[in-house]
């Protein structure tokens, strides 16, 4: 008798760490797992933000064209106030970009060019904010009228909830 309690004990303590190995095995998978996630979502809201980035830079609102050739990175000067105007009071951008802040910095010259010298083209932030993403795209600020040109940023900042 005291053979065969000696042999379920030992079974016993067996099966306590196949169990034991089984919970750690699955803790650490677990962890790899929800990591993965974080990696893909982190990833996800980059590309987004990349995306509404392009957007932005290629709006036909604010390019420059000349002949009707349109130029890269170039936001002509006279077009900003119509187009914030536009942006502010319709509600057909916020699919284009979502929840984000556009702005138009003019670094060089500080004077002369654009009035004021920060301007925000587009607004929308959620009630909560978990990140934000920003992405700043090197421009010509084309003024047509005094027929100057002037260097400034686009920041373009990408809201996550």
């Amino acid at each position: 008798m005291k053979k065969a309690q000696l042999q379920m004990g030992e079974t016993i303590a067996i099966l306590i760490i196949f169990f034991l190995f089984v919970g750690f095995g699955l803790t650490f998978y677990f962890k790899i797992v929800e990591s993965g996630a974080n990696t893909q979502a982190i990833e996800g809201a980059e590309t987004v933000a990349v995306q509404i980035a392009q957007r932005a830079s290629f709006l036909p609102e604010l390019q420059c064209s000349q002949d009707n050739v349109q130029e890269e990175n170039c936001v002509d000067i006279e077009k900003i106030p119509y187009a914030t105007d536009a942006m502010k009071n319709s509600q057909q951008y916020f699919p284009i970009f979502r929840f984000s802040t556009i702005s138009i910095i003019q670094i060089f010259p500080s004077s002369g060019g654009m009035f004021p010298t920060n301007q925000t083209i587009y607004q929308a932030s959620p009630d909560t904010i978990s990140s934000r993403r920003s992405t700043f795209i090197p421009i010509t600020l084309r003024d047509y009228v005094e027929r100057k040109s002037y260097f400034g940023i686009m920041v373009v900042e990408v809201y996550t909830q």
